[in-house]
C-alpha cells in the first residue's frame, strides 16, 4: 500500500497509460508537452510550459504523449 504522492520519471509514449492517473508534472527542459486526459480521446498540447516548476493539472491525465511532446526531463506526480 502506498501513501501520499508517487513521483516517476516520464518517457513520453502514445501507448503507456498511467495508473494511477497523473495530477501534476515537472518539466526540466523547454518544449511542448502533449497530454491525454483521463476520460479524453484527443490529446491537448501544453505549449512551452515553464521549465523548472511543478504544474498542477486542472484534471487528471492518463498519458504524456510522444507525439507533439518536445520538452524533456519530465517528472509526473501520481496521487492515487
Amino acid at each position: 500500500m502506498t501513501f501520499g504522492p508517487n513521483y516517476v520519471a516520464v518517457t513520453p509514449s502514445d501507448s503507456t497509460v498511467f495508473a494511477p492517473a497523473v495530477t501534476a508534472i515537472f518539466v526540466g527542459s523547454s518544449g511542448n508537452v502533449a497530454v491525454l486526459g483521463l476520460n479524453d480521446t484527443a490529446a491537448v498540447t501544453m505549449v512551452s510550459p515553464t521549465v523548472g516548476v511543478w504544474h498542477k493539472l486542472p484534471y487528471p491525465i492518463q498519458k504524456i504523449m510522444a507525439t507533439n511532446t518536445s520538452a524533456g526531463s519530465i517528472l509526473a506526480c501520481q496521487t492515487g
